[in-house]
């Protein structure tokens, strides 16, 4: 996805992408920083920019290994209001943040989404569910970092200069 039109890219070893909902509506940004805890834990922490969906946003979706244990939910929106906290729970094999219906991810907003699991990550795709209904589908997927996702390979470029 174009990383450039939010703010996360500036946000220091996150890895960031994008997702519309088809031509029918706007993007949302997802960038995704996973750091080890050690003792095969990790903290995945997510940030959600919504740059200019309209429909905006009612569920974050992250699949992880069936294996996987989850722990310590958080979340961070942009007021002080303990009433219209997302709530993060396992369901099956997914973690999903549920927004109340009064605080959707709105237009030109970001929400944190985090938690601890004993996966490492690979790369997946997250969901974020629509919160009204519109053209399009009804969610929008996200190239990111999940818990027992695909390996992420890295590839070193070696450049060899002729005698």
């Amino acid at each position: 996805g174009e990383a450039f039109g939010s703010i996360l890219q500036h946000w220091p070893g996150a890895t960031l992408d994008s997702g519309r909902n088809g031509n029918d509506d706007g993007r949302f940004f997802v960038a995704v920083k996973v750091s080890s805890l050690g003792g095969g834990q990790y903290h995945y922490e997510y940030a959600v920019h919504n740059v200019d969906n309209s429909r905006g946003g009612a569920t974050f979706r992250v699949p992880v290994d069936p294996n996987a244990a989850v722990t310590n939910f958080t979340f961070g929106d942009i007021d002080d209001n303990a009433l219209n906290e997302w709530t993060g729970a396992r369901v099956g094999n997914e973690v999903v943040f549920a927004a109340p219906g009064t605080n959707p991810l709105n237009w030109n907003t970001i929400y944190n989404f985090g938690f601890d699991c004993n996966v490492a990550p690979g790369g997946g795709l997250v969901v974020l569910d629509e919160a009204r209904v519109g053209p399009g589908a009804l969610s929008v997927s996200v190239l990111s970092q999940i818990p027992g996702g695909v390996p992420v390979a890295s590839v070193n470029i070696v450049a060899r200069r002729r005698a």
